[in-house]
């Protein structure tokens, strides 16, 4: 039996693990028993993704160690619906299966708002963050776009830290 998801990045706020949303790599996942007690501690792939193994049915909790997110993120959605980096999980009697999907939603601390002098009313922006490695073009880079408004603003929230590009047109 498996259990396990991913650490994400949720860009658009939505509390849902998106396509395009980059998972967080190098974050400390554990599992603890019913009573508290650790089982096993793993660190997420470079796609934000993790697994355990437990060895045997009944309750477990899924606790996201806070202090090894980088980049400013904090919890902003959790399988269980509330925002605190923990989600208990009930493995049945029998079960080989896997439970996927326990999924732990970031959001970054940044917000990119722009009143851009020269920049068209409806000119479409692109954003793009060099991701978690800090370097553009290496495969981790996130796109983003959004439209200016009539006065020619535009604006990007919940962005990690790091570098970004931008373009307009």
């Amino acid at each position: 039996m498996k259990l396990g998801g991913a650490l994400y990045v949720d860009l658009d706020g939505n509390q849902r693990y998106d396509a395009g949303e980059p998972g967080v790599p190098g974050v400390t996942v554990d599992l603890l028993d019913a009573g508290g007690s650790l089982v096993d501690t793993v660190v997420t792939g470079s796609n934000g993704r993790y697994v355990f193994r437990p060895g045997g049915a009944g309750m477990y909790v899924i606790r996201v160690d806070g202090s090894t997110l980088s980049f400013g993120l904090s919890a902003s959605a959790d399988a269980d619906g509330v925002a605190d980096g923990t989600t208990a999980v009930t493995v049945a009697v029998g079960s080989g299966e896997t439970t996927a999907g326990v999924d732990f939603g970031h959001r970054g601390p940044k917000t990119l708002d722009q009143h851009a002098v020269g920049v068209s009313p409806g000119a479409i922006v692109h954003l793009i963050w060099a991701g978690f490695d800090g370097i553009f073009g290496s495969g981790d880079d996130v796109a983003l776009t959004t439209t200016a408004d009539a006065d020619g603003a535009y604006a990007f929230a919940n962005l990690p830290g790091g570098q970004y590009s931008i373009t307009i047109g």
